[in-house]
């Protein structure tokens, strides 16, 4: 967990969030969690902190925007393949559980593990220390 902490730039006071964020719904059949014990609920809320994040970055490099083009600029931003990517950047496939099989080798379902995975990061993130914590580590 040091590991994915130096690389995100951002050390939990509260480790537990941090497991939590890397625990794929797909564990659960095989580990005896039950739902609420994976990063599904963490995933939503990272949504919501990277979206208004995002909002706001946009808002303030693009005065003269109206709120449609700063829709589309946002869209660009915050996808799946972005997220993907930036899970990727920091190696976050080395540290999901996910269930049986391995859905972390290749192809759409990685990418989608992996972004959502982003997400419930963020949500831990956001939980663990502030909104500022989590644009300290997106921006």
């Amino acid at each position: 967990m040091k590991g994915l902490e130096e690389l995100l730039g951002y050390h939990f006071r509260d480790p537990s969030l941090l497991k939590l964020a890397l625990i794929h719904r797909s564990r659960v059949n095989e580990s005896g969690l039950s739902v609420l014990e994976t990063n599904e609920r963490l995933e939503f809320l990272g949504d919501a902190a990277l979206g208004l994040v995002v909002a706001e970055f946009l808002y303030e490099c693009f005065p003269n925007q109206l709120e449609g083009d700063l829709t589309k600029r946002r869209a660009v931003l915050v996808n799946l393949n972005s997220l993907a990517h930036r899970a990727e950047s920091i190696r976050l496939a080395d540290f999901v559980l996910t269930g049986g099989g391995d859905l972390l080798s290749g192809g759409s379902s990685r990418r989608t593990i992996l972004g959502r995975s982003y997400e419930a990061l963020l949500g831990a993130i956001y939980l663990d220390g502030s909104i500022s914590s989590v644009r300290q580590v997106l921006l």
